[in-house]
């Protein structure tokens, strides 16, 4: 049976990408006006092997 461990930089890619979620998820909350009602989240981060950009996905719920 062999076990591929993650390369250490993946897992530093996933640190980033998650304090990025939650630092957007921060602004978004205090810096974003919204009407009432409406509901943001960040619900991914991607970024790039060299750190240089970043695909942010959000999702946004209106009432009907």
């Amino acid at each position: 049976m062999n076990l591929v461990l993650p390369l250490p930089m993946s897992r530093r890619i996933e640190k980033v990408n998650s304090h990025l979620q939650r630092e957007i998820a921060v602004i978004i909350d205090q810096e974003v006006e919204l009407p009432e009602n409406v509901l943001v989240t960040v619900t991914r981060v991607d970024t790039s092997p060299d750190l240089k950009n970043a695909k942010v996905f959000v999702t946004v719920l209106c009432p009907g």
